[in-house]
């Protein structure tokens, strides 16, 4: 018996490509000390969210993924660290 899935891991790996681009970039536009990293938090987050969807070989507990709790987290941290970082300078 064959089993068929979705080859998460380079759905991630094209996401993540797609955004260190972006961050990249970003990198030059942002001098404020520390969004580049809240943006990475909030780019991976969302990342792993989307290829969670498919993967099958993930934790789950009571019918949730421990991925999605971790990247919920890492998503409200990196918008918190982003928002607080650009108060610093106003």
């Amino acid at each position: 018996l064959y089993t068929r899935f979705h080859p998460t891991f380079f759905y991630e790996a094209v996401l993540n490509l797609f955004f260190f681009s972006l961050l990249l970039y970003l990198s030059r536009k942002l001098k404020i000390k520390g969004q580049i990293f809240a943006l990475y938090l909030i780019f991976y987050s969302t990342a792993r969210f989307i290829t969670e969807f498919w993967r099958i070989d993930t934790w789950v507990i009571d019918g949730i993924k421990i991925a999605y709790l971790f990247s919920a987290c890492a998503f409200i941290f990196g918008m918190m660290l982003f928002w607080l970082q650009s108060q610093k300078k106003a």
